[in-house]
Protein backbone atom coordinates (compact mmCIF):
# COMPACT_ATOMS: atom_id res chain seq x y z
CA UNK A 1 0.00 0.00 0.00
CA UNK A 2 2.83 2.38 0.83
CA UNK A 3 4.54 1.79 -2.51
CA UNK A 4 1.40 2.49 -4.53
CA UNK A 5 0.66 5.59 -2.45
CA UNK A 6 4.13 7.01 -2.96
CA UNK A 7 4.00 6.49 -6.72
CA UNK A 8 0.55 8.05 -6.89
CA UNK A 9 1.66 11.14 -4.97
CA UNK A 10 4.83 11.49 -7.04
CA UNK A 11 2.77 11.49 -10.24
CA UNK A 12 0.23 13.88 -8.80
CA UNK A 13 2.95 16.32 -7.73
CA UNK A 14 4.62 16.06 -11.14
CA UNK A 15 1.31 17.12 -12.71
CA UNK A 16 1.58 20.34 -10.67
CA UNK A 17 5.28 20.75 -11.57
CA UNK A 18 6.44 19.94 -8.02
CA UNK A 19 9.53 17.78 -7.69
CA UNK A 20 11.04 18.69 -4.32
CA UNK A 21 12.25 15.53 -2.62
CA UNK A 22 11.38 13.22 -5.51
CA UNK A 23 14.97 12.15 -6.14
CA UNK A 24 15.47 11.42 -2.46
CA UNK A 25 12.33 9.32 -2.00
CA UNK A 26 13.04 7.48 -5.25
CA UNK A 27 16.52 6.62 -3.95
CA UNK A 28 15.08 5.40 -0.63
CA UNK A 29 12.55 3.17 -2.38
CA UNK A 30 15.16 1.86 -4.81
CA UNK A 31 17.48 1.04 -1.91
CA UNK A 32 14.66 -0.76 -0.09
CA UNK A 33 13.77 -2.81 -3.17
CA UNK A 34 17.42 -3.74 -3.81
CA UNK A 35 17.84 -4.76 -0.17
CA UNK A 36 14.77 -6.98 -0.19
CA UNK A 37 14.83 -8.31 -3.77
CA UNK A 38 18.49 -8.07 -4.77
CA UNK A 39 19.93 -6.51 -7.90
CA UNK A 40 17.78 -6.32 -11.00
CA UNK A 41 18.48 -8.81 -13.71
CA UNK A 42 17.86 -7.18 -17.03
CA UNK A 43 17.46 -9.50 -20.00
CA UNK A 44 19.92 -8.98 -22.85
CA UNK A 45 18.67 -6.79 -25.65
CA UNK A 46 18.13 -8.50 -28.97
CA UNK A 47 20.53 -7.54 -31.71
CA UNK A 48 19.12 -6.29 -34.95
Amino acid sequence: MLMSSVSRFLRMEEAFDIDTGHAEITAVIDGFLRATEGERNTPPRPTL
